[in-house]
């Protein structure tokens, strides 16, 4: 049977305990399995949130080096397409007094072989900058969840450490014969030599 008088704050409670041994110790393991298991939870969120961490730095990197070749596919394609137009323009002068139309043809297919190859590395490319980008930003609101989590575990983990150290308190009491036990009060203390006055 526990009596709560008012609390001090949320990680220090005062009671007045009226506990047999058996249920100090059962008190004591409850609360050391309770914080055994948050242990445990810190250790996967902590090691999470480097694996995110990590992931991030990665997928930042790629996401530079994949802007960069966009950048550079999509500046040799708009060369080749300076160049495409401007020797398009040479080969209708040249088919004016050429005889050949077949090789005219033959160059203009060339030409849209070339440029469509380039349009479609160029969506390539920007379709895998926006996938990176996609999942940079997914990695980094799970980053930034698990960094939620893992303050709130340490916060509890700091309350549960408290309560410990109160039931071991309590079994050390209990243990050498107590019926009773006060936890979570602050009793004055005059200091040696004063007089004090009532």
């Amino acid at each position: 049977e526990a009596v709560a008088a008012e609390p001090a704050g949320p990680a220090n409670v005062n009671e007045v305990l009226r506990l047999s041994g058996e249920e100090a110790q059962a008190r004591r393991d409850a609360v050391r399995a309770e914080l055994d298991a948050l242990l445990a939870r810190i250790d996967r969120l902590e090691a999470d949130v480097a694996a995110f961490q990590r992931l991030s730095e990665d997928l930042a990197l790629r996401q530079r080096a994949v802007a960069r070749q966009a950048v550079v596919a999509r500046g040799r394609m708009v060369e080749r397409a300076v160049g495409a137009y401007v020797a398009g323009n040479d080969s209708e002068v040249e088919a004016a007094y050429s005889a050949d139309p077949n090789e005219v043809e033959e160059r203009s297919t060339i030409v849209r072989t070339i440029m469509a190859a380039d349009q479609e590395r160029s969506d390539r490319l920007l379709a895998r900058r926006l996938d990176v980008t996609a999942r940079l930003s997914r990695v980094l609101e799970q980053a930034a969840q698990g960094e939620a989590e893992l303050r709130a575990a340490r916060a509890q983990r700091a309350r549960l450490r408290v309560r410990l150290q109160s039931a071991d308190f309590a079994l050390q009491v209990f243990a050498a014969g107590s019926e009773i036990v006060l936890t979570g009060f602050v009793f004055p203390v005059v200091r040696p030599g004063a007089v004090a006055s009532i």
